[in-house]
């Protein structure tokens, strides 16, 4: 009896230091049990549990689970079977369980207790959601990477389509006025003057780019969101059409911002210059381009609205897409790859329109979001407005 009892007690060390209890049950409704076992699930260590006791700790949903993982082994012919499962201690507390059964078989073969052990795994469980996360956040960062490189080469491929286009049909027509006899020397030397024209609105389409993203993403600094759109502001004077009204209206507690200063000035420059050709397409009343500063929780708003030529509501869905081309031309970078640099600081960019005229709506945070929060807000961006 001592040798039985030394055995026991070194048995239940080991399970101890193992972290595993030992049960069993005759698949009515008889469970044998240790300690261990009960301090899986918070009861007292001298407690003698029924089946229905330990069910009652069961998760919702996880008992249909469990009995279905039972059902299965009886059905299977196998002898063994593994399950992870949720409990809900009696302290209140959410442990994962990883639960292994051996089923005994009599002499005749059929099944006649469930032999197992128990061991919670909760360590394990949230180290692999942390991992999961990890990989998701990194898997949303590339997505998003490759979200922004893809606008950017359909925006390149747009603003560039239309003077490389220049550039070839207006050398072939050169090149067939000189073809010609006679050659037709003063029509030759229009085209060429052309491709040239053409040629220098590519490179400036180039130089627009190459000044945007300079800069690398991470060249955030703090600057005065208002003093940045009064620069803006003035440098669109100068080519703003006659009889158009620029009205201000800025908030004065706006709080600084940090932001690629550069880029964030080429969105506001798109969307004044996109503001100033609607207006100025208008054919009667009032042309006016109104902007406006505005906190909006923890975020900064920009709203440039104008008077004159309104948006369809299918213009709406696709003003915003590279290769869209509508009554508004896109200076420089166009709305693309504008609302790409809005989303990759963390903000929105979206439009709305009205009876007469639209409005575009910049929101940017005032603080530098987590790589994992920029992503997430990406593809909400994209979900939403």
């Amino acid at each position: 009896m001592a040798s039985k009892a030394l055995s026991e007690a070194q048995l239940r060390l080991a399970l101890g230091a193992g972290g595993l209890a030992v049960w069993q049950t005759d698949l009515a409704n008889v469970l044998t049990h240790g300690p261990e076992f009960n301090a899986l699930f918070g009861f007292p260590p001298d407690q003698r549990l029924t089946p229905d006791d330990v069910r009652s700790r069961y998760m919702p949903g996880e008992l249909a689970r469990v009995r279905e993982a039972t059902q299965a082994l009886l059905a299977s012919g196998e002898n063994h079977a593994e399950l992870e499962y949720r409990i809900l201690r009696l302290d209140g507390e959410v442990r994962w369980i990883r639960m292994r059964g051996e089923l005994a078989r009599g002499e005749d073969g059929r099944p006649r207790a469930l032999v197992g052990v128990a061991m919670d795994v909760t360590d394990r469980k949230e180290a692999e959601e942390k991992l999961a996360q990890a990989h998701a956040a990194r898997e949303r960062e590339r997505e998003a990477r490759l979200m922004s490189m893809e606008a950017v080469a359909e925006a390149i491929a747009h603003e560039l389509g239309q003077p490389l286009t220049g550039v070839m049909l207006n050398a072939a027509a050169g090149i067939d006025w000189l073809s010609r006899d006679p050659p037709d020397a003063e029509r030759a030397l229009r085209s060429l003057q052309a491709t040239a024209e053409a040629g220098r609105r590519a490179f400036e389409v180039i130089k627009s780019m190459r000044t945007t993203f300079a800069n690398a993403s991470g060249a955030f600094t703090e600057f005065s969101f208002n003093d940045l759109v009064r620069d803006c502001v003035v440098l669109v004077e100068k080519d703003l059409a006659q009889k158009i009204s620029l009205q201000l209206a800025l908030a004065e507690d706006l709080p600084p911002i940090q932001a690629n200063r550069m880029q964030i000035q080429r969105v506001v420059l798109n969307l004044l210059t996109n503001a100033a050709e609607a207006v100025a397409a208008a054919r009667r009343g009032r042309r006016v381009v109104s902007i406006r500063t505005v906190v909006v929780d923890d975020h900064l708003r920009l709203e440039i609205s104008y008077t004159g030529v309104s948006i369809s509501s299918g213009e709406m869905a696709r003003i915003f897409d590279p290769a869209f081309t509508g009554k508004m031309k896109g200076a420089g970078l166009g709305l693309s790859i504008s609302r790409t640099i809005a989303e990759d600081h963390g903000g929105r960019l979206w439009a709305s329109g009205g009876d007469l005229g639209a409005t575009f709506h910049l929101e940017l945070p005032s603080r530098v979001p987590p790589i994992a929060e920029l992503t997430d807000v990406k593809r909400a961006s994209r979900q939403g407005v």
